[in-house]
């Protein structure tokens, strides 16, 4: 569901519970900052937030520029 609210916490858990080290992107369709204000206060610092329904080129090319270790994408349209 676009609107779970669940990245935000999701990274907040990898981050400070299983010991991820670095963050560059959390990315959510929607973003309610006053129901998340206590978990974006968690996230480490320089942790950029991407809020968006589309996932374009842009977004995509700093994932890929990223070579991250992980990625965890939204299931698509059914």
């Amino acid at each position: 569901m676009p609107d779970s609210q669940l990245e935000d916490p999701l990274a907040r858990f990898l981050s400070r519970e299983c010991g991820q080290w670095t963050w560059w992107t959390v990315g959510t369709p929607y973003l309610d900052r006053t129901l998340m204000a206590e978990e974006l206060a968690l996230l480490p610092d320089g942790t950029q937030l991407s809020e968006g329904q589309d996932l374009e080129s842009v977004r995509l090319e700093r994932v890929r520029a990223a070579r991250s270790d992980l990625v965890v994408p939204a299931p698509g349209p059914r």
